[in-house]
């Protein structure tokens, strides 16, 4: 099949502004606002056969509806992604990653295997090399969902923004370091949530072939509390980037402009405790110290998560 021609440079900006408002509207949870714009996108680039960058708009949705809690109309979309393009695709295999994520949010594990299955007997990727950074990459995402998916699973409660700055000062009175922080993010987790890791591991794991097994990486262990509190931590982001950092960001202008430490705490706990209710107030106020060290900026930069399609074009998955 041709390549399509290139756009012309009105469709270029035509295209990253609805790119754009598109992000906006998933940002903001506006599903009917998303779609509209999903449908001048549609208009655009299927009207040009750019068939593929549309897909990849799909994709990009999708993964923001995954983790606005929102895993069931993803996969209503995935499925029509992965049924319109190849099996030997790069956004095919990427529409099935996607897939495998959202039926474990809805603790569909049957449906998991069968996906997670097709994403690791897929032939788009066949360098060797890539392959087992690719297999690596799928683990730790893995490990990042189970995280946030256990966690939900609990008794929600309601936020202490007083016991939250109370436990923010402790953390700033000892002086740790981000190191030390998440360690003790990781150490408070409890082991529900570290056997639930370690099955999602094994189920993937047995989706893999002779050595492609050992490709896959061995879940972090109770003891590895500094990997599990970045893990943690990476989940969140995952979730509260667009709400924190876009440079659009009613929370980011709050964070930046009013020079208020207060605001600054109370903003960023709010999005982290909306993400994972579960969270105790410690937990929130070491995520929440992390961001603080780091300033807004530099945690933005560090911290932006990687989408799903931005992957392959990547040097190293890691």
């Amino acid at each position: 099949m041709s390549r399509p021609p290139a756009l012309t440079e009105q469709q270029k900006i035509r295209l990253k502004i609805l790119k754009a408002q598109l992000f906006d509207s998933c940002r903001k949870k506006d599903r009917d606002g998303a779609i509209s714009i999903l449908n001048d996108l549609r208009g655009l680039l299927l009207n040009t056969n750019h068939h593929t960058k549309y897909y990849e708009m799909l994709l990009v949705y999708c993964e923001l509806l995954i983790n606005t809690d929102n895993s069931d109309q993803a996969i209503k979309i995935l499925n029509k992604v992965s049924t319109k393009t190849s099996s030997k695709t790069r956004i095919n295999q990427e529409s099935f990653i996607l897939k495998s994520i959202a039926h474990l949010h809805l603790h569909e594990y049957e449906d998991f295997n069968k996906c997670i299955k097709i994403v690791f007997d897929s032939t788009a990727i066949k360098d060797t090399k890539r392959r087992e950074e690719f297999i690596k990459f799928i683990g730790k995402r893995l490990e990042e969902e189970c995280l946030i998916i256990s966690l939900k699973s609990e008794q929600y409660h309601k936020i202490d923004t007083d016991k939250i700055l109370s436990e923010l000062e402790t953390v700033f009175r000892k002086n740790l370091s981000d190191v030390d922080i998440l360690a003790g993010i990781g150490k408070s987790l409890p082991p529900k949530t570290i056997d639930f890791i370690s099955n999602i591991n094994n189920l993937a794991r047995m989706q893999l072939v002779g050595a492609e097994k050992l490709m896959l990486p061995p879940p972090p262990q109770e003891n590895e509390e500094r990997k599990l509190g970045e893990r943690l931590l990476n989940s969140i982001s995952r979730r509260t980037w667009l709400t924190l950092c876009e440079k659009n960001s009613k929370c980011k202008y709050i964070i930046d402009t009013l020079g208020n430490p207060g605001t600054a705490i109370s903003t960023i706990a709010y999005n982290i405790f909306s993400t994972a209710p579960i969270l105790g107030a410690q937990t929130i106020a070491c995520l929440t110290a992390v961001i603080l060290k780091q300033g807004i900026d530099k945690y933005c930069k560090s911290y932006k998560p990687q989408l799903l399609m931005q992957v392959r074009y990547s040097k190293s998955t890691q």
